[in-house]
């Protein structure tokens, strides 16, 4: 196995996991404190880089338990300000995770409580602790994973939507009614549906999650990138491909992303 297929197969278990992260309940804590944690365990690539992240990038002052300590004594606190230096930022984010899956919090535990200051205060607090926390983890190490398979050139070929910028289709779709967001994601849905079945699943799993998300009031920027991505990393189709292409940009006129 080259490294091309040894990432490409990472970066599907790790969205394909994630996925279900994301998908869970804040009210299981520490459960998805743990599966985030064997997600990127598991994987030598993420795990790797996490090490490098703890453990040459890592503030020196940086300790984990008194950080998850300070929050949990005072009412309003949060974790952060972090580091500007990402690969800093990670391995903070990693150990209190970390720190906060071996302690086993729960998620009335008072370590949680300074991210609940809305009108729906549980909800509150699930929603702002998996952004701030869980999410940035997440979306670092899908970033590097991005950078890594760029490296390897494996976004070098032409999308669709890349081949219609160059002309090689016709351009000029002035006439055509934008699409709705549920049209757009019927469309990838029919993509994700002829992907082979080693992929299929997973995408499946992420785009439904994906509808999910936007179907909130107030779907999550970091949540609906985290997702979006996984599924353009996946070994799809120029199909799929070109579907991604036309919900992102549909997400973008509509302010999401």
């Amino acid at each position: 196995m080259d490294d091309r297929q040894s990432l490409r197969q990472t970066i599907v278990r790790f969205r394909s996991e994630v996925g279900r992260v994301l998908d869970g309940t804040f009210l299981n804590m520490p459960v998805p404190l743990e599966r985030l944690l064997d997600a990127l365990d598991c994987e030598p690539a993420i795990s790797a880089y996490i090490g490098e992240c703890t453990g040459t990038h890592l503030p020196e002052d940086f300790d984990a338990a008194l950080e998850v300590d300070r929050v949990s004594r005072a009412a309003d606190a949060v974790f952060g300000p972090y580091p500007t230096d990402v690969r800093a930022a990670t391995g903070e984010v990693y150990l209190i995770v970390q720190e906060l899956a071996t302690r086993g919090a729960k998620c009335h535990d008072d370590v949680f409580q300074g991210y609940g200051f809305g009108s729906s205060r549980m909800s509150d607090i699930a929603r702002n602790f998996t952004e701030d926390v869980m999410v940035r983890l997440i979306d670092n190490v899908s970033d590097h994973l991005a950078q890594r398979a760029s490296e390897l050139g494996m976004d070098d070929e032409p999308t669709d939507g890349q081949a219609k910028a160059t002309g090689d289709t016709p351009s000029d779709t002035g006439d055509a009614p934008l699409k709705s967001l549920d049209e757009l994601l019927g469309q990838l849905m029919k993509a994700i549906a002829q992907l082979p079945g080693d992929v299929r699943e997973d995408a499946t799993l992420q785009a439904e999650a994906l509808a999910d998300e936007l179907a909130e009031p107030n779907p999550k920027r970091r949540v609906v990138s985290v997702l979006l991505r996984g599924l353009r990393m996946m070994d799809g189709d120029r199909q799929a491909t070109d579907a991604i292409d036309q919900l992102e940009d549909r997400l973008r006129d509509g302010g999401i992303l």
